[in-house]
């Protein structure tokens, strides 16, 4: 039952950066019109980046010494967690720039109808 704990969230982690990341390339869409979808999505990603690597630091700095030390309860629960925190991050951010790309289109004519 703690793995299951374990990966949702692994899985709120993951909309929260994905929330983040999106709101982030919506706002850069409304500052920077002129921009290619490309440049606003990677100037985006940019931006956040480092919150995530800070926040994922953080949470791995706490998983490893209670996967080590935590006991039989959670060992499998802290081991799940730290497992998909590494994998969330390399991962996430590679498929998050493809999608955020193939609806750059989308999401410039929707901010530019919100502001007309």
């Amino acid at each position: 039952m703690l793995v299951v704990t374990a990966l949702l969230t692994l899985a709120g982690y993951s909309m929260t950066d994905t929330v983040v990341v999106f709101d982030r390339i919506r706002e850069n869409l409304r500052m920077r019109r002129r921009e290619s979808e490309e440049t606003i999505i990677n100037n985006a990603v940019n931006q956040v980046l480092s919150r995530t690597i800070v926040t994922s630091l953080t949470v791995v700095l706490v998983l490893i010494p209670l996967t080590l030390a935590g006991g039989e309860v959670l060992h499998d629960f802290s081991l799940a967690l730290l497992w998909g925190v590494i994998f969330r991050d390399l991962f996430v951010y590679l498929r998050r720039e493809s999608i955020a790309v193939a609806l750059a289109g989308r999401l410039r004519a929707a901010v530019e109808a919100e502001l007309a």
